[in-house]
C-alpha cells in the first residue's frame, strides 16, 4: 500500500495487519516530486484465524459464557475453540476481541456501517477504517459496499445530468414563441437547436 493513501493504511492498521516491510521509491505519482514509498502489510495466519467466522463468534460466546461446548462439537472442533476463545472476553454478555465489540448478527453489521457512513458520506477505506476502530466481524468491507450501494445521498451525488429531449414541451414552447414574436428566456433556447440548424448541419456533413 502507497504511504500516501492514507485512508487505507488506516484500515489495515484497525484491522490487526502489522507493516512488514516497505519498498522504497515504489512508485512515481503524479503530484508528487519524489518517488513514493510502498508499506508492506501482513499477518500471521493459524488455526485460531481458520476457525474464526461471523456464524461461530456465538460458539465463541457460548463457550465464554457457558464454560461448556457448543451441542455435537466435536474433539477437533472443541481444540480450536479452546484456542480462539482466549483471545476473547465476555463484557455483559457482549463478545469482545482487543477491546473492540464483535457484531455476528448481519442485519446489526449493516445497520452500524449505515449509521457509520451517513456521518459525513466517507468512501469505502474510510468508513471500513472508522468502523474497525469499535467494531469487528468477517468481511467489513463487504458490508461497508453495499451501503455505499444502497445510499441514496451518494446516488443522488453522483448522478448524472438529465438528457435534453428534444420533443419535449420546452421545445415546442419556444417554436410556438417564435412564430408569436414572444421573447423566450434565452437561456433556454441557446441549448436547444432549431430544426433549421440541424437540417442545415446535417446537410454539410452530406
Amino acid at each position: 500500500m502507497f504511504e500516501t493513501s492514507v485512508a487505507a493504511l488506516r484500515t489495515w492498521n484497525a484491522l490487526g495487519f502489522k507493516r512488514i516491510g516497505r519498498v522504497k521509491g515504489a512508485v512515481r505519482l503524479e503530484g508528487y516530486e519524489n518517488k513514493v514509498d510502498a508499506i508492506i502489510y501482513g499477518r500471521e495466519l493459524g488455526k485460531d484465524d481458520e476457525y474464526v467466522s461471523d456464524e461461530r463468534f456465538d460458539k465463541i460466546r457460548y463457550y465464554l459464557k457457558k464454560g461448556k461446548y457448543p451441542p455435537a462439537a466435536n474433539r477437533s472442533e472443541k481444540s480450536r475453540l479452546r484456542s480462539a476463545a482466549t483471545h476473547y472476553r465476555l463484557n455483559q454478555d457482549k463478545l469482545i476481541l482487543k477491546d473492540k465489540e464483535v457484531v455476528s448478527d448481519p442485519q446489526r453489521q449493516y445497520e452500524i456501517a449505515r449509521s457509520v457512513h451517513t456521518i459525513n458520506h466517507c468512501g469505502i477505506n474510510k468508513t471500513t477504517a472508522n468502523i474497525a476502530e469499535k467494531y469487528h466481524w468477517v468481511q467489513i468491507k463487504k458490508t461497508v459496499s453495499q451501503v455505499i450501494r444502497n445510499c441514496a445521498d451518494c446516488k443522488e451525488h453522483h448522478k448524472s445530468p438529465p438528457s435534453i429531449d428534444l420533443n419535449s414541451p420546452v421545445r415546442l414552447l419556444r417554436d410556438d414563441a417564435s412564430s408569436e414574436g414572444t421573447t423566450v428566456d434565452s437561456s433556454v433556447t441557446d441549448i436547444i437547436p432549431t430544426t433549421n440548424t440541424m437540417q442545415t448541419s446535417v446537410s454539410r456533413s452530406i
